[in-house]
């Protein structure tokens, strides 16, 4: 996952210029100011991504020659860090052969899981269960304790 060589060439099929070229410049702008490999990448939040994005816009008022960055490219790369930091919860190191074959119809799925999954903690947010409580064991209370902790266990979603 450090390979920049990788990562560049990552950059190369999400970033294109107005010819449909890989946009050199913005490739290497994109990698001297927010990460350079997928490990730098996996490192980051999605508001440092958004910070990156001001900066560049900021940058750009200013430019004789802005980097402009396509909207898409930002919803790829969030995309990609939130496969990244999901196998990593689940202990699982993405492999060199994954992250290469990462393709634009690979990214359409990446960005549809994140965006499911966004919507579902939304959805679990808003929803209103009153909180569980479950009884303190005692001698005596077996039946009631054993009773209040499968209710609670039936709550959890």
């Amino acid at each position: 996952m450090n390979d920049a060589g990788c990562f560049d060439d990552f950059l190369g099929r999400i970033i294109f210029d107005n010819a449909g070229n890989p946009d050199v410049a913005a490739c290497a702008e994109l990698s001297e100011n927010l990460c350079d490999t997928f490990t730098g990448l996996s490192l980051l939040l999605d508001t440092d991504i958004d910070d990156f994005i001001k900066l560049n816009k900021e940058r750009n008022c200013n430019a004789a020659h802005p980097n402009e960055f396509h909207d898409k490219v930002f919803i790829h790369l969030k995309a990609v860090l939130f496969e990244l930091k999901d196998q990593s919860q689940c202990g699982i190191e993405p492999t060199q052969a994954l992250l290469d074959s990462i393709s634009g119809q690979e990214l359409i799925i990446l960005r549809s899981n994140r965006n499911n999954a966004l919507r579902n903690v939304i959805a679990r947010k808003a929803q209103n269960v009153p909180n569980a409580t479950v009884l303190a064991l005692t001698q005596t209370n077996w039946r009631d304790f054993k009773t209040s902790v499968l209710h609670s266990l039936g709550r959890i979603y």
